[in-house]
């Protein structure tokens, strides 16, 4: 966007400035409260993903978001007001506050998500099984995790419309209100026959190692020292045992005369020994590092998966939670790694072993090859960048803001002056919020609404939308 001319500033977490101002310094970073990864590295979150289940994962995470995310709300509402973007770009999650600052502010809305979560007939939620036969079945499962995910989220995204934007409440997240971005390519997860012209699947989003990116010593030694090594690393998923695992993959690799590099993302390096044939690192590029290896284990995040399957080397996912089984699931369908699943807490060097053994077939390397070369010519930044462009083009308006105003405020139309009555009654253009007749709006496809709204006739002109 930025190549294009635009001013871009992104608002996350505080934890990332240093992220953002190393490899994005031309973008203005606006912060929000919060770690999302604090809850990651917990005692109580490492006990209920080692000893519980995912139910009580997901509540341990809903609980410590929940202590800034209204905070947030009001923070991305602070800085729009001083940004004055002309869009946004919304992660799925964040979605509903954003879609409400758009609406107050007039400004389009797009959104961008890592996984497959529109619903369809042809899948189920993420993180789920298989689709079942019945499309209606997992359409309904769809929508009803939309729903469970509204009953968590609506009722602050509500408190900050009313509270702060003096909007209407909403029920539900409106997710056809704007264009859906899949951030992912549909060589790895085709696009189901009914999802709408809206939803884009663009292809990955990648983000080049910088041009002067230059390893340790130590590393670059290692890697020209012998045969291609296999990957394994988890970021920053919760290893229980890292020692044995790390004895696991060092005996797997024996068996079949590989060696091994293992990245330690979170993982504190200094309480781990490694295996004579695993080489140890904090961390490196993907997009660097991963074409230089033979085969990549790793936890099947949405990113690492797209690192491994474009450096065109068979994938082996090891899953712990939400998406991840998913991903796993679909390297089992190409047909470019594994073709059996085991989680990471499981892992043990016979699977290891199986799965490496199945990896160095030339029917698996060659597929890998095959889906690495024809994902490396997708480029899903350029085509998001040059949808969001075309739209905001076509969307963008100036000198309206919606100031929603109540039925209280005016006994007559604001646009012609007619008095309301029992039969004739007040609506509410949902462009600027004012009271009007009903001679004087039209049902009209307002940007950031899911179904045709109201609107007047000034609005109507100023957004470009035919009265006729």
């Amino acid at each position: 966007m930025v190549g294009f001319g635009h001013t871009v500033a992104i608002a996350t977490h505080e934890i990332f400035r240093d992220f953002v101002a190393k490899n994005g310094p031309s973008l203005e970073f606006l912060p929000l409260d919060g770690d999302p990864g604090a809850i990651m590295s917990s005692d109580e979150f490492k006990r209920a993903f080692f000893e519980g289940s995912n139910t009580e994962q997901m509540k341990l995470m809903l609980a410590e978001s929940a202590k800034y995310t209204y905070k947030n709300h009001v923070n991305i509402w602070k800085h729009a007001q001083a940004f004055k973007p002309t869009g946004i770009l919304a992660g799925f999650v964040n979605h509903p506050e954003c879609l409400a600052v758009c609406q107050k502010l007039c400004v389009p809305l797009l959104t961008a998500c890592t996984v497959p979560v529109y619903p369809s007939e042809h899948t189920l939620p993420v993180g789920t099984t298989d689709p079942t036969t019945f499309g209606w079945l997992n359409k309904f499962a769809n929508y009803a995790m939309w729903k469970l995910q509204w009953l968590m989220l609506g009722p602050d995204v509500n408190k900050f419309r009313e509270n702060v934007l003096q909007l209407p409440k909403v029920g539900q997240q409106h997710f056809d209100a704007a264009p859906m971005f899949n951030m992912f390519s549909s060589i790895v997860f085709p696009p189901p026959p009914d999802y709408p012209p809206h939803v884009i699947t663009t292809g990955y989003w990648i983000m080049p190692p910088a041009d002067d990116y230059s390893p340790p010593d130590d590393l670059a030694s290692f890697l020209a020292g012998g045969e291609k090594p296999v990957y394994m690393g988890f970021g920053s998923m919760p290893v229980q045992h890292p020692n044995n695992v790390l004895e696991e993959f060092g005996k797997a690799l024996k068996a079949i005369n590989l060696r091994g590099i293992y990245c330690g993302g979170w993982t504190d390096l200094d309480d781990l020994q490694a295996p004579d044939n695993v080489f140890m690192i904090r961390g490196a590029p993907h997009e660097w590092l991963l074409p230089q290896c033979a085969a990549a284990i790793h936890h099947g995040g949405a990113g690492t998966t797209a690192a491994s399957m474009r450096a065109g080397i068979p994938t082996i996912v090891c899953p712990v939670l939400i998406d991840q089984p998913f991903w796993a699931s679909r390297v089992v369908t190409l047909g470019n790694g594994q073709n059996k699943i085991k989680p990471l807490k499981e892992l043990d060097h016979e699977f290891l072993e199986e799965q490496l053994r199945h990896c160095m077939t030339e029917e698996v390397q060659k597929t890998a090859r095959d889906v690495g070369e024809r994902l490396r010519q997708e480029d899903g930044i350029k085509e998001a960048a040059a949808y969001t462009i075309g739209y905001l083009n076509e969307r963008c308006v100036e000198g309206i803001q919606l100031n929603y105003m109540p039925d209280s405020e005016s006994s007559v139309c604001t646009v012609c002056n007619a008095a309301f009555t029992l039969f004739f009654r007040r609506h509410h253009c949902m462009s600027c919020g004012a009271l009007a007749c009903s001679n004087c709006v039209k049902y009209l496809d307002v940007t950031n609404f899911s179904t045709f709204r109201y609107c007047c006739q000034k609005c109507a002109k100023i957004r470009k939308l035919s009265w006729e």
